[in-house]
C-alpha cells in the first residue's frame, strides 16, 4: 500500500499535466479510439533544432508528414496511445488536432471605389497575390494577353500544371485579379494585372487539413522573393477552438505577416451569431474580412452587413472582423472542374467556356476584394509594411449604418480614400 498510493498519484498527475498540452478535440478522439488507431496531429515544439523530440517521435512509430519550420512544429500520424506520452516531453509546447478547414463582381468593384484605381493608373502590375485555396484554373481572364498564373504548387495531388477541381480558388483569384477579358471588363477583378501564385491545399470537396495549409504557407514564405509575393489571400477557415497561442493556423499566418507579407483572411460564414470568427481570422495581427451586401447597387447608402457574415468578438475578446467588403452574389470566374492535368504535360489547348462566369456569396468572396485592393496600394507604395497597410486600410474605411464594431470592424473598405491618403 505505501508504494501504491504514490504510484497512483503519479499517474493522475501525469494525465492532468498532459491534458493541459493537448487540444480538447484530440483528447475526445483518444477516448473513443482503439489502441491500434492512428491520429493526425500537429506537435508545436519549443525548438525544432533539438534532436531529442525527433528521436522520441521515431520511438513512438509516428510518421512525419511535414516538418513545419514556419511554426516550429511537426505534422504527424501517430498512434493514439502515444499522444499523452509525447505531450509531457519538455520539448513539446502543445499538441493540436490536424483539423479540417473548409472553403468558406461588376457592382462589387464599384461599390468599394475600384473604378478610382484606374484614375491613379494602378492595376497591381507585378505584385504577387498568393491564393491558398482549391487551386487556380487557367481561365482566359488570367492567362490571355499575358499568363499571370506565374507559379502553382499542389499539396493535394502533387500536379505541376494549374487546375482547380472545385472552382472556389479560381473564383477567388478572379475577384482579386481577373482582367475581365471574357466580359469586356464588366467582371474585372480589383487588380487586373497582378500576378497569381496558386497554392492548392484544399481538395475537390473544398476541404483540407491544417498541416497542408501550413505547408502551403511555408512554401509561400520560401518563395516570396522569387515571385514578389506581397499578399496572401485565405478564403478558408476552421472552428476557432484554440487560443491564439495554441492555434497552428494563427502561428502560420503571423509568421508570414512578420516576414513582410500582408495576410487577408475570411471571417467565416456563421453569422449573425456573435463569437463566430473562424481561424485563422482570430489572429489579432492579420486583416480579417467580413461580408457586406451591396444590394446590387453602386451607392453605398443602402449597404448592410450580410446575414451570414461571422461576427466578433473572438474568444480572447479581440474586435473582429477588421473590415467588410461586398460578399453577396459576386460574379467571378467559372472553372472546368473536369480538367485534371496529366503528369509531364505542360501545354494544353482549352476550349472557350460557354459560361465563363459564375456567382457565389460568402466572406470568401469579400476577402479577395480586399486582397486585390491591397495589391493596388502596394503597387503605389511598395515600401509599406503589413502593419502600415492595415492601418491605412482601417483608417480610411466607411462605417455602415446600424452595424456595430463586431459586425463590421471599422466599416466598409474605401479604396479611393485608401489610395489618396499619404
Amino acid at each position: 500500500m505505501p508504494f501504491f498510493l504514490p504510484f497512483l498519484f503519479l499517474l493522475i498527475c501525469s494525465s492532468t499535466v498532459s491534458a493541459k498540452f493537448i487540444d480538447k478535440r484530440v483528447q475526445t478522439k483518444i477516448k473513443v479510439a482503439k489502441q491500434e488507431d492512428y491520429m493526425s496531429v500537429i506537435v508545436l515544439s519549443k525548438d525544432l533544432k533539438d534532436k531529442k523530440l525527433e528521436e522520441e517521435i521515431q520511438k513512438y512509430h509516428a510518421k512525419i508528414k511535414y516538418k513545419l519550420d514556419i511554426i516550429k512544429a511537426y505534422a504527424l500520424e501517430i498512434p493514439c496511445k502515444c499522444i499523452e506520452k509525447l505531450a509531457i516531453l519538455p520539448q513539446v509546447d502543445f499538441i493540436a488536432d490536424d483539423a479540417t478547414s473548409t472553403t468558406l463582381m461588376d457592382v462589387a468593384r464599384s461599390t468599394v471605389g475600384g473604378l478610382k484605381a484606374e484614375q491613379f493608373g494602378l492595376t497591381g502590375n507585378g505584385v504577387g497575390i498568393a491564393i491558398i485555396d482549391t487551386g487556380v484554373y487557367p481561365h482566359t481572364d488570367l492567362v490571355l494577353e499575358k499568363n499571370r498564373i506565374i507559379a502553382f504548387k499542389d499539396f493535394v495531388n502533387n500536379k505541376k500544371f494549374p487546375y482547380d477541381d472545385n472552382g472556389h480558388g479560381t473564383h477567388v483569384a478572379g475577384i482579386a485579379a481577373g482582367n475581365g477579358y471574357m466580359s469586356k471588363k464588366r467582371y474585372q477583378g480589383m487588380a487586373p494585372k497582378a500576378n497569381i501564385i496558386g497554392v492548392k491545399v484544399m481538395d475537390k470537396n473544398g476541404s483540407g487539413s491544417t498541416s497542408d495549409i501550413i505547408a502551403g504557407m511555408q512554401w509561400v514564405l520560401k518563395n516570396k522573393d522569387l515571385y514578389n509575393i506581397r499578399v496572401v489571400s485565405l478564403s478558408l477557415g476552421s472552428d476557432p477552438d484554440l487560443l491564439e497561442r495554441e492555434d497552428p493556423l494563427v502561428k502560420g499566418v503571423e509568421a508570414l505577416w512578420n516576414a513582410g507579407i500582408v495576410v487577408v483572411a475570411a471571417a467565416g460564414n456563421e453569422g449573425p451569431k456573435s463569437k463566430t470568427i473562424n481561424s485563422p481570422g482570430i489572429s489579432r495581427k492579420i486583416i480579417t474580412v467580413g461580408a457586406s451586401d451591396d444590394h446590387s447597387t453602386i451607392d453605398t447608402i443602402d449597404d448592410t452587413i450580410a446575414n451570414f457574415s461571422s461576427r466578433g468578438p473572438t474568444k480572447e475578446k479581440i474586435v473582429k472582423p477588421d473590415i467588410v467588403a461586398p460578399g453577396v452574389e459576386i460574379q467571378s470566374l467559372a472553372t472546368d472542374i473536369q480538367f485534371i492535368p496529366e503528369d509531364n504535360v505542360t501545354k494544353y489547348k482549352f476550349k472557350v467556356m460557354k459560361k465563363p462566369y459564375t456567382e457565389k456569396s460568402g466572406t470568401s468572396m469579400a476577402t479577395p476584394i480586399v486582397s486585390g485592393a491591397i495589391a493596388l496600394l502596394l503597387e503605389k507604395e511598395p515600401r509599406l509594411t503589413p502593419d502600415e497597410v492595415k492601418t491605412r486600410l482601417l483608417s480610411t474605411a466607411s462605417p455602415i449604418k446600424n452595424a456595430n464594431q463586431y459586425d463590421q470592424g471599422k466599416g466598409q473598405m474605401n479604396l479611393e480614400r485608401m489610395l489618396q491618403k499619404d
